[in-house]
């Protein structure tokens, strides 16, 4: 069993670290342009402090600064900003607005660079990086790559085998339940050990994500669907819509999730799961990276009809360049680097999570991380992986944040619904310049 310093802030702990006003945002964001001495000097800024053991994305990008000082690459990390997931978007968007400061900056992808794009604020990587080849779970906008991927931020589903073996549940490392009918089953079974079948929390909304995720995805056949939804063109009781409504119903109304699961925090269930309770959670890898094999195991999520009802979810979330910022060229030779094998390497054995490249050697991995990498690339014929919550505003999240609590409640489904219609309907009116742009941006992925 792990210990808690091994353990994974989820995004909701991050949140509550070092919260400023948008005022110093942006005076920290404007307070100068990115370091440069002779072309090569390069100034980044980065987040996803949440992801791997804490603090460990800090140091991946220390340790990569260091590696590239001494590598006979004509480019060097100069400037290192790390900034915590509570104030990163706002810090960006500060520095956008003043155009001024670093030329890297890491992000989500999709939607928050399309509006990125929207506001001048972006290079295309592609122009100034060697090759594009071996990304994965990257995506163009308008036929160009904005950012390049090296954090697959994966949702994964994890088993406790012990609890399994004591319902007599066999699922071999990797395999997935056929349907969510066949999930329900286990579940069923699990419970009459006296084990809860599901451990979450959705008192911060994070939870109620990651499971909201592959309800919908198995119903998904495309990629725009819930952007589709947002602008009204997708009917409410469409299940790629409002299945997860029916559904946490269902987890609460049977039981098989925790009496206290709107009061649990996301951070909080997982604790509870690597102590031993629960039989099945929702994480990322490298949560469970360090954890013994012989306790817990990575499966696939159940099977659905749509294309996008794969075994894990997975964003390839970003390094982005700066429209101001100074020596892109440089900034293109340190992407270059990163994607080589060696680093590939580094990020993992730092951070525990996995990187968005084939090129990377999975095969020294322990069983948990290889078991997420190979369902990463390997997610079934004709599936494709993704994480399609990013390629909407932020309004989607925020109403699986706000609604899934009411859910395990016992609210019905169609009171929910009519929330969610109305909440909608609001938006749009509200919001007509941003919808457009969602429009746009629809237009302009590849499905």
């Amino acid at each position: 069993m792990g210990t808690t310093w091994d353990r994974a802030y989820t995004r909701r702990q991050a949140l509550g670290v070092g919260a400023a006003g948008v005022g110093a945002f942006y005076l920290a964001a404007c307070g100068g342009s990115s370091s440069s001495g002779g072309g090569t000097d390069v100034a980044a800024m980065f987040d996803f402090e949440y992801a791997g053991k804490p603090g460990s994305m800090q140091r991946y990008w220390q340790a990569l600064s260091d590696r590239l000082a001494r590598s006979g690459v004509d480019a060097r990390l100069t400037d290192l900003q790390m900034v915590n997931n509570a104030n990163m978007q706002a810090r960006l968007q500060s520095a956008h607005a003043a155009g001024r400061g670093p030329t890297i900056e890491s992000w989500y992808p999709d939607w928050f660079t399309y509006e990125f794009i929207y506001q001048d604020a972006l290079s295309p990587v592609e122009d100034y990086v060697g090759s594009t080849d071996d990304w994965l779970v990257s995506n163009k906008i308008d036929g160009k790559y904005w950012g390049a991927p090296f954090y697959a931020e994966q949702a994964v589903l994890v088993a406790n085998r012990k609890h399994l073996q004591k319902a007599g549940i066999d699922i071999g490392v990797g395999e997935r339940p056929d349907s969510w009918e066949q999930f329900m089953g286990y579940c069923a079974r699990i419970k009459r050990t006296g084990e809860i079948p599901i451990m979450m929390g959705v008192a911060d909304g994070f939870g109620a994500e990651r499971w909201a995720q592959p309800i919908t995805m198995a119903f998904m056949d495309s990629v725009k669907t819930l952007g589709e939804s947002i602008l009204g063109k997708v009917p409410t009781d469409d299940p790629t819509v409002s299945a997860w409504m029916e559904r946490f119903n269902e987890l609460a109304r049977d039981g098989y999730v925790p009496d206290d699961v709107t009061k649990l925090t996301e951070q909080q269930s997982v604790e509870r799961f690597l102590d031993g309770e629960g039989v099945f959670a929702s994480l990322n890898p490298g949560a469970v990276a360090k954890e013994d094999p012989e306790t817990y195991q990575v499966i696939g999520y159940w099977r659905g009809a749509g294309r996008y009802s794969a075994p894990v979810a997975v964003s390839g979330n970003l390094v982005l360049f700066t429209s101001y910022g100074e020596n892109k060229e440089a900034a293109g030779r340190i992407v270059d680097f990163m994607q080589e094998p060696a680093q590939l390497k580094l990020f993992s054995d730092i951070t525990g999570e996995l990187p968005c490249n084939s090129k990377f050697d999975a095969s020294g991995l322990s069983e948990i991380p290889r078991t997420a990498w190979n369902l990463m690339n390997d997610p079934g014929e004709g599936k494709v992986v993704t994480w399609p919550r990013n390629y909407v505003p932020t309004v989607g999240v925020n109403i699986v944040f706000d609604l899934a609590p009411r859910a395990f409640d016992g609210e019905s489904a169609s009171v929910l619904r009519a929330d969610y219609d109305e909440r909608m309907e609001k938006y749009r009116d509200q919001n007509s310049a941003q919808a457009a742009q969602l429009e746009k941006y629809l237009g302009s992925i590849e499905d």
